[in-house]
């Protein structure tokens, strides 16, 4: 997961939605894309790579110029009339404090499906292992063992969330399938 970059209308309306949408919203607070400019008359480019090509800045834009400066969404008023206050792209100093607007991929590729294993050996991991799993994942893995055998779980790391219902991160060991 890194600071999003922004590539479509669709996208941008995607963001300020979930922004005014956020418990923690504030119209005076900046929330930060992944852009940035290293000097003065430099143009921006996303922290990830991709082409910096769709730009949501505002239309009375009054930016100045900023070394190293990073891009974010911030409540701005109208100075006339016919332009609408809302929330837009402004530039400021990399160093000011601020939310964060991450992306992540909805469906992640890396994630493996839930499954059922079969074998008189193998290796279980959880999904992006060594890393951390994406949120939201609701994974699990069904162990069958030829029959008249017992199962052995050896498990080198085990690394669960302090949780007081134990309603997620948790491992299960049953004698049925569910």
């Amino acid at each position: 997961m890194h600071l999003s970059s922004v590539h479509s209308a669709e996208e941008e309306r995607f963001i300020v939605s979930g922004i005014r949408q956020s418990s923690d919203y504030s119209a005076g607070a900046i929330y930060w894309l992944g852009a940035r400019v290293q000097r003065p008359g430099q143009n921006f480019s996303w922290v990830d790579g991709s082409p910096f090509e769709y730009q949501a800045w505002p239309p009375y834009n009054d930016t100045e110029d900023i070394e190293e400066a990073c891009l974010g969404v911030q409540w701005r008023t109208s100075p006339v009339p016919s332009q609408p206050s809302g929330l837009y792209w402004s530039q400021h100093k990399c160093a000011v404090t601020g939310g964060y607007i991450c992306k992540r991929r909805l469906n992640p590729e890396h994630i493996l499906k839930n499954n059922t294993v079969e074998g008189n050996s193998g290796e279980l991991s959880s999904p992006n292992h060594p890393g951390l799993y994406d949120n939201d994942v609701d994974y699990w893995v069904h162990v069958a063992g030829p029959p008249d055998t017992r199962l052995v779980f050896v498990f080198n790391t085990i690394d669960l969330e302090y949780q007081n219902d134990c309603l997620y991160d948790f491992v299960e060991v049953s004698r049925h399938f569910y």
